[in-house]
């Protein structure tokens, strides 16, 4: 749902909630007409460089580690300012009004494992859980 739309949607019970990083829930004025903020992690925002793995390959080897290193540094310097942001975020919506609740997420990581089963993705979350575990 579009952000402008969502206001009003919310202001006028349309829906119940909407679903959105700090930065947009500010800037947008979400907490105004919902001002019950629950932060579950869910979902967390990423970025990196996109480049064709052909003109990848044809860089010196050095090139390439050096690439590689200045991602993980850009990435780690990305996520310490988007971090704070979020907390500035966090509390000028909290000056105007509204509550921010943590949720243990330990019911919604059991209530979602099911769906790798249904979908039958049990192997590639294993693989995914592998990674993130190293």
């Amino acid at each position: 749902m579009p952000w402008i739309e969502t206001y009003p949607a919310l202001q006028q019970g349309v829906v119940d909630g909407a679903e959105a990083q700090h930065p947009a829930s500010f800037g947008s004025k979400l907490f105004e007409v919902a001002p019950h903020i629950t932060k579950t992690g869910h979902i967390l925002l990423m970025n990196g460089p996109v480049v064709g793995t052909g003109w990848f390959k044809t860089l010196p080897e050095d090139y390439q580690q050096i690439l590689r290193e200045e991602a993980l540094n850009a990435g780690i310097w990305t996520t310490d300012k988007v971090l704070e942001s979020e907390s500035a975020f966090e509390q000028k919506m909290i000056d105007g009004g509204a509550t921010v609740h943590d949720v243990d997420v330990a019911e919604f990581r059991e209530a979602a494992a099911k769906a790798y089963d249904v979908l039958d993705l049990g192997d590639l979350k294993a693989q995914v859980d592998a990674v993130l575990n190293e």
